[in-house]
């Protein structure tokens, strides 16, 4: 409605820049014929995967160790499956599918082997804001079904070398963490189209 989209802390936040004449900008104090218009930020409450790339993120986290960060597939197999001829979601959706059923073989300096990675249901999490994964039973244990925190999502992002962001398809200064949504950029009045 018309209250919602004027005033402080709204879509027409005259902070954002004016387009109505003889008005001025509450930033940079100028008309609306010298204003640029500025860049507003909505802050969620939660942080939760971008849903556009929900799948993406999910196979970053069964390609690499969620205990240490390395990959679980060592160079050789990675070479014998030839996903370096791959790109983007083709290559990350390869390594996950050869992941899934391995165990990360790094041993810290105090002797204690990687926990065994959980299964994630990337096709679970369409509409929901929850990743969805389960431990398989072992022997008399029944299967653990949990919902991955998304604090324990961007752990294991941030624990990736550079060397294995670059096996990923991480280059150039993108990163998995920026799957991880904390607030949506506002764009300008000036910037966006004339309303019909």
């Amino acid at each position: 409605t018309e209250a919602k989209y004027y005033g402080e802390n709204s879509l027409g936040d005259p902070k954002l820049g004016v387009i109505e004449n003889n008005l001025l900008c509450m930033t940079c104090h100028k008309t609306n014929q010298n204003c640029p218009g500025h860049c507003g930020l909505i802050n969620f409450p939660i942080k939760f995967l971008n849903p556009t790339c929900a799948k993406e993120g999910i196979y970053v986290a069964q390609c690499v160790c969620n205990s240490c960060g390395k990959l679980i597939l060592d160079k050789e197999t990675i070479k014998s499956h030839d996903i370096d001829s791959l790109r983007d979601i083709a290559k990350l959706k390869k390594l996950a599918e050869l992941s899934e059923k391995n165990r990360c073989t790094n041993i810290s300096d105090d002797g204690y082997k990687c926990d065994m990675n959980p299964t994630y249901y990337p096709s679970k999490i369409k509409g929901e804001l929850k990743i969805l994964c389960e431990y398989p039973s072992h022997g008399k244990e029944k299967s653990i079904k949990f919902v991955q925190p998304i604090e324990q999502l961007s752990m294991i992002y941030e624990s990736i070398s550079p060397e294995d962001l670059k096996t990923l398809g991480f280059e150039n200064g993108s990163h998995p963490r920026n799957f991880i949504m904390s607030g949506m950029l506002v764009i300008p009045p000036q910037a966006r189209p004339p309303d019909v």
